[in-house]
This record gives C-alpha cells, sequence and structure tokens, in this order.
C-alpha cells in the first residue's frame, strides 16, 4: 500500500478535477510515477506500429484525445505537461474499471502510452485485455469515421 500514491489517486479520479482551472502538474505527474504500469504496445502489439513516429498511418494524436474527451467512457481527462520535461500528457480515466490511460505525446508523436492502476499487475491481467481491446476498438473505429 502506498498512501501517497492512493491519496493522489482518489483525489484525481474524481470528474470534477479535469475542469480545474490549473492541475498540478508535479501531483499528477508524481501519481503516475507512483502507479503501476503497463505499456499499451505489450497488450496489443498492434499499437507499436500505430504509435511509431514513421508509421504508415498518420494519426493527428491532438484530434483523437479530443475525441476521447467528447466520448463518455473516457470523458475524466486530465493535459499537463511535466516539468523539465518537453511533452504533454493525457489521462484518461477509464471508469469501468478504475484504470487511467496515460499518453504522452512530444511534437505530434507518441512516445509512451501506459495503463495505470493503483496495485501492481499481474501477468495476463484480465482488466488490463479488457480495457485494451475498448480503447483499440474505440480507436480503430475512430480512425474509420477520420480517413
Amino acid at each position: 500500500m502506498n498512501l501517497k500514491r492512493d491519496s493522489l489517486w482518489a483525489k484525481y479520479s474524481r470528474p470534477e478535477t479535469s475542469v480545474a482551472a490549473s492541475l498540478p502538474a508535479k501531483e499528477l505527474y508524481e501519481m503516475c510515477q507512483l502507479s503501476s504500469a503497463s505499456p499499451l504496445v505489450d497488450a496489443d502489439g498492434r499499437l507499436k506500429d500505430l504509435f511509431a513516429r514513421d508509421s504508415s498511418v498518420v494519426v493527428n494524436w491532438a484530434s483523437v484525445f479530443f475525441s476521447m474527451k467528447q466520448d463518455p467512457l473516457y470523458s475524466h481527462s486530465m493535459t499537463f505537461a511535466p516539468e523539465n520535461r518537453s511533452l504533454t500528457v493525457y489521462l484518461f480515466r477509464y471508469i469501468a474499471d478504475d484504470l487511467f490511460f496515460m499518453f504522452e505525446v512530444e511534437n505530434g508523436h507518441m512516445k509512451a502510452s501506459k495503463i495505470l492502476n493503483r496495485v501492481v499487475f499481474s501477468r495476463n491481467n484480465e482488466r488490463i485485455s479488457k480495457a485494451t481491446r475498448v480503447f483499440v476498438n474505440w480507436l480503430l473505429h475512430w480512425i474509420w469515421h477520420n480517413i
């Protein structure tokens, strides 16, 4: 048990926190660092090619994240820039399984994508698989409609 992580998780899991005028980037990034993380590309290998800088499919990640914010499944979201880092972090709460999707984007390119959890993930975790399937289906649907 990690009390700091759990208190930050409880604080930022509430939907009203995403509408705050200025979210404390340091706290949000600390929550991400203290959480158990599983790379999305490990859960679904197709994402590795899509997230690659030299991918044949060009994705406007800002548009993807804007659309995710409109979807009730991912509407609780937060965006921040960690101190001393030249990237933007997008957090989306996946309420169905009390998880966060974390995307780090730099200059329009995906740097990292993870699923965050308060507790340590076990291998072959069904929650990771389910959340990843839902996200991949959502993303494929978005790409199909935005070609």
